[in-house]
């Protein structure tokens, strides 16, 4: 059996954003946006209570050279937690370039450093509230 697994991720209003910066970050190209103003006026389709700005994402998608992300800025968002995208940087360089971009106005629980399992390894939560693990681990040299 083959599966996709496709990561979906949610925001507190700043869903487009994110995933622009993302696509660009990570070679990607934006796909399909919908925003909450093209959703038919039928009941039941959004959660009671729930009023969300016209101009929110519902859903959208980035076709990543590693396959689909997708995300929305969601009626019941909350923090993250218990888990971490991670990044499979190429090189050194790569892996730099991505914790550099990443870190920008977020926070760093764990700076970018060689480690036992890793030339490069880097835990840091971005400015949109995502989780990612920055990895390169070719083989070390003794």
């Amino acid at each position: 059996m083959k599966l996709n697994v496709s990561p979906y991720l949610f925001f507190d209003g700043c869903c487009e954003e994110a995933l622009r910066f993302y696509a660009e970050l990570m070679g990607g190209e934006m796909g399909a946006v919908m925003r909450f103003a093209d959703a038919p006026d039928e009941e039941g389709c959004m959660p009671e209570g729930f009023d969300p700005s016209p101009d929110a994402v519902m859903h959208a998608e980035v076709n990543m050279p590693w396959g689909l992300m997708m995300g929305s800025d969601c009626p019941f968002y909350e923090k993250p937690q218990g888990f971490a995208l991670t990044l499979g940087a190429t090189s050194i360089e790569d892996a730099e370039r991505l914790y550099e971009a990443l870190k920008q106005g977020g926070e760093v629980k764990m700076p970018l450093e060689q480690t036992f399992f890793a030339l490069r390894f880097a835990v840091v939560v971005d400015r949109f509230g995502t989780p990612w693990q920055i990895y390169h681990g070719e083989e070390m040299a003794s």
